[in-house]
């Protein structure tokens, strides 16, 4: 027993000396445990299946990866602070501290911009992610960073990572009852022709009410994007279509895209009272079967996945039509996150949202959520694949590469000084405005008659 308790008190010995540490008088003290920091991260995507899957592998790896870090994830749904309106982003930038490190910013840089009421709110208030190479490095394009520049006003907030391809989902179960075969790439309003007289026709012999063409207005809604990538083809000059000038060529292009419509009208494409729909009623109508094609983005995949699996597997991804080969296609990389210069952990903070721009997450983005990464990745995709939404995105990029461009209203027709212009998309192909009629309003109000 004596020569047990003498190890014991041995031991005890050398565990204090161990824990001590000398000074330059030789004596020797405790040593000082750091303190972990917690970084509060306002997270995004609750309820959208794969992509909520992924934020939670991110904090997990990470806080796994940086035990000196304490992550602190929470969604707007479950605290009533910490949600992505416009007016609590600004309050919680104009403040002496924020009460998060990672704020959601949703890509609203116009919202936002609004209230502050400052040309260079991002520069003043945000972190800038161009300073650290190991960003700079991960983007495959440097063309999507000038996006993102031109558009935060100088800096890059964060990582794009909610990247987005629009397309007509095509519902396959509906297809073969009517008989057709939709292309999935290099479409013509000549096909869709084809495609919306086959309903056209099945409904008349059946008694049926199947819609060609769908579309939502409830929110937000990206239903231009059929006739902007009819627009751009025709166009068909990168320069010229980011030029915000607005001439002959333009004008030229748009009463090209209005008279292809109206040859699509004569099928009654949209469905009656179409303005009424709302997006749950069309994200409902788009997977039950009610409708041959839907325009909307690639994120509906986590959507409808997350609500019905097996119906997801029917829709499948098609490409815009163009009026002629294409040379650019609708995509947009949107930067969900950003961290306030006034954040109290920014260093740990600007380290979590750069995990984000490995490769092996811009993998998984890819895989979870069947849409484009502007981040590079490591594997190397397949035309063969099995996964019909993996195949289509590697497609659009094998096809475009980086000549990729956003969304935009109605000054991307007409200009920004006419941006209030009716371009009279939806009313020709509804019918109830003839392309004669809409190209005669629209070229007085541009001084083109």
């Amino acid at each position: 027993m004596r020569k047990g308790a003498g190890l014991i008190l041995m031991f005890l010995v050398l565990l204090t000396n161990c824990t001590r540490k000398k000074d330059g008088s030789g004596v020797q003290k405790p040593i000082a445990l750091k303190t972990a920091k917690t970084v509060n991260w306002v997270g995004h995507w609750k309820g959208e299946g794969s992509k909520e899957k992924l934020v939670k592998e991110i904090y997990r790896e990470f806080s796994f990866e940086n035990p000196e870090i304490n992550v602190n994830l929470v969604f707007p749904q479950d605290s009533k602070t910490g949600n992505s309106s416009s007016d609590y982003i600004v309050a919680q930038l104009r403040a002496p501290k924020s009460d998060w490190d990672i704020l959601w910013i949703n890509d609203n840089y116009g919202p936002i911009s609004e209230i502050m009421k400052e040309d260079n709110w991002p520069s003043k208030y945000l972190v800038d992610f161009m300073q650290y190479p190991e960003f700079v490095n991960a983007y495959a394009s440097t063309q999507v960073l000038n996006n993102a520049k031109k558009k935060w006003n100088g800096i890059v907030p964060g990582p794009g990572i909610d990247g987005i391809s629009y397309m007509l989902w095509c519902n396959d179960a509906v297809a073969k009852k009517i008989g057709i075969e939709p292309k999935q790439f290099d479409n013509t309003p000549s096909d869709l022709k084809t495609y919306f007289k086959a309903v056209n026709d099945y409904n008349t012999k059946n008694n049926t009410d199947i819609i060609p063409l769908l579309v939502d207005n409830e929110g937000w809604s990206p239903r231009n994007v059929l006739m902007q990538q009819l627009f751009a083809s025709q166009v068909n000059d990168t320069t010229l279509l980011n030029n915000s000038t607005f001439g002959s060529e333009k004008f030229d292009a748009w009463k090209a895209v209005i008279n292809a419509l109206e040859e699509l009208s004569q099928y009654k494409p949209l469905p009656a009272e179409w303005r009424k729909k709302t997006w749950s009623e069309a994200t409902k109508d788009a997977i039950s079967g009610k409708c041959l094609f839907y325009v909307h983005a690639s994120y509906m995949y986590n959507l409808w996945y997350t609500s019905d699996s097996a119906a997801t597997k029917n829709m499948y991804p098609v490409e815009l039509p163009s009026l002629k080969p294409a040379q650019s296609y609708i995509s947009e990389y949107r930067i969900p996150w950003a961290i306030p210069k006034n954040s109290p952990n920014r260093d740990e903070a600007i380290k979590l949202l750069l995990y984000w721009c490995r490769p092996s997450v811009a993998d998984r983005w890819v895989r979870y959520t069947k849409s484009p990464s502007p981040i590079k990745g490591n594997f190397v995709n397949s035309t063969f694949s099995k996964d019909k939404f993996e195949a289509f995105d590697f497609m659009i990029n094998k096809k475009y590469g980086n000549s990729k461009y956003n969304l935009g209203g109605n000054e991307y027709y007409f200009g920004p000084n006419h941006a209030g212009v009716n371009p009279y998309f939806f009313e020709v192909l509804e019918g109830s405005v003839s392309a004669k009629e809409a190209i005669s309003i629209v070229g007085r109000k541009l001084g083109r008659n």
